[in-house]
């Protein structure tokens, strides 16, 4: 079990998205030739990836792209060129390019608002978040203005990944080194600081999830002592009204490093990402923790099951169904998935993938991204130059197919 089927990307692959409306995905690449926006088909039945509708120019250092609601728009942000393509979405997927603009500062990741109406655009440089207009009418956009956040690198640096942006219909919550920032959406969409919650174990970048049917936030993240911290937060999605419930030391272990976060489908149970410290020792392998919370947001502050993972863990993914977990492990080279029990919580059976052609170490994997189906999977192997295609078994396994080029 385990083996992928494979579709070569001859550049490094930087992201991959799935467009829900029709049977083909759009892939980034590192690619200075111009070839750095492909378009694939999706065999509805199988899953594989094919050439489809050719090459797009991206910039050489495309990072992120997200499609508009109606799938009608695609977006992509070049990191180098500091600029934000759009393109027009037909019904079958395919692309035509629309206009670039200048976004003035590095992107580091791009998010589309709930409604639709403004992508919001983190940088690298003078600690903004920018905020653009997306015209109803063709889907272009049009820069409306910055906003200055306390620190630009930790909280707002993964907004389109790891979700350290959390989006609701009128405020967007970030944790950061001043505890959980909260930011209004005003009649242009642009985002003004409402209100900073400080406490005593404010987080320094981190992940956030929601559980909207209990209205609760969950974070964790470092705190300014670099000590592991869980918080959860009550919070009113529509009002923006938010109020600490919890916070508390996660992990004393020093090699350890929360990372992300994922809340389970039951409304009882969320999930931490260990990723150990492998700057500072390859040796150290990471970590998923499950906590147990009540319907008020009060957290186990000891973890219900603590399952060991690979080392370099770089993404926790929740399959559609919420009865599967999946850690990638970038220099360890595989995907574990884990059982999700709904009544304790806790993470049983499961197995390893080893995606990377070489064995061990060699290819990599960078992220995971189901299907909406629920029944394919597909792994983005950077050293490889390679996306990787698993069919789900019912057991959450990955099963064992050929490759191919």
């Amino acid at each position: 079990s385990g083996s992928p089927s494979t579709f070569s990307t001859d550049q490094n692959p930087r992201a991959l998205l799935l467009n829900p409306s029709a049977d083909v995905a759009y892939l980034l690449r590192e690619d200075s030739s111009g070839n750095s926006l492909q378009v694939l088909d999706v065999d509805p039945s199988t899953g594989a990836l094919s050439d489809s509708n050719g090459f797009f120019d991206a910039g050489d250092s495309p990072i992120d792209l997200v499609l508009s609601r109606d799938s009608l728009d695609l977006y992509v942000i070049d990191a180098n060129n500091s600029q934000i393509t759009h393109y027009d979405v037909s019904t079958s997927g395919a692309l035509a390019f629309g206009a670039s603009e200048n976004l003035s500062f590095e992107p580091t990741d791009l998010a589309l608002s709930r409604t639709g109406a403004e992508l919001y655009v983190s940088h690298s440089e003078e600690d903004l978040v920018s905020t653009l207009a997306v015209s109803s009418s063709d889907g272009s956009v049009t820069v409306v203005n910055w906003t200055r956040v306390f620190d630009a690198a930790q909280a707002v640096a993964a907004i389109g990944g790891s979700g350290a942006l959390t989006q609701t219909a009128t405020f967007v919550l970030a944790p950061d080194q001043s505890g959980l920032s909260r930011f209004e959406v005003d009649e242009t969409g642009a985002l003004d600081l409402d209100e900073t919650l400080t406490n005593a174990e404010a987080l320094i970048g981190g992940d956030s999830a929601v559980d909207y049917v209990n209205g609760l936030l969950f974070t964790s993240g470092q705190d300014s002592t670099n000590q592991d911290v869980v918080a959860s937060y009550a919070f009113n999605p529509l009002t923006g009204e938010t109020t600490l419930v919890d916070d508390f030391i996660g992990s004393l272990d020093e090699d350890a490093n929360f990372d992300r976060v994922e809340t389970g489908r039951s409304g009882r149970f969320f999930y931490v990402l260990d990723a150990g410290n492998f700057s500072a020792d390859p040796r150290v392998f990471g970590a998923v923790r499950a906590y147990g919370y009540s319907s008020a947001g009060e957290v186990t502050q000891t973890p219900l099951d603590t399952e060991s993972i690979g080392l370099g863990a770089e993404n926790m993914t929740m399959h559609p169904a919420g009865r599967f977990l999946y850690s990638v492990n970038s220099f360890g080279d595989t995907v574990q998935w884990y059982e999700v029990n709904e009544s304790d919580g806790t993470l049983g059976g499961g197995g390893t993938s080893t995606p990377g052609r070489s064995g061990s170490g060699v290819g990599r994997p960078l992220d995971l991204v189901v299907h909406p189906n629920g029944r394919f999977a597909y792994v983005s192997l950077e050293d490889d130059s390679e996306v990787v295609r698993y069919v789900v078994d019912d057991d959450g396994s990955l099963d064992n197919l050929s490759r191919f080029n």
